[in-house]
């Protein structure tokens, strides 16, 4: 895994990887879809199992909520923060 990837991939969806210098964090985004779905960490390592969280619960939410016939349906949604690597 190296930054030079730029993407994760995960169940069949691609997620950002971004570096704020600012905030000393990475962040991204699931892409290719209609809703707007966010994930950080402080590693790289964390961000991976981050997307892969936020895909798993993005698509757990969506079978969910959505109704059968509207697999295409926009939405909004906020997962809790994810303290990766936090075994307390």
């Amino acid at each position: 895994m190296s930054i030079s990837t730029r993407t994760f991939t995960h169940r069949g969806y691609e997620g950002s990887i971004e570096v704020s210098a600012k905030d000393n964090v990475y962040h991204g985004k699931i892409m290719h879809i209609k809703d707007l779905v966010t994930y950080e960490a402080k590693t790289l390592r964390e961000l991976k199992i981050a997307f892969e969280d936020t895909v798993d619960d993005y698509l757990l939410y969506r079978e969910m909520t959505m109704p059968k016939n509207c697999a295409n349906c926009p939405m909004r949604l906020k997962l809790k923060e994810l303290e990766v690597g936090d075994n307390k």
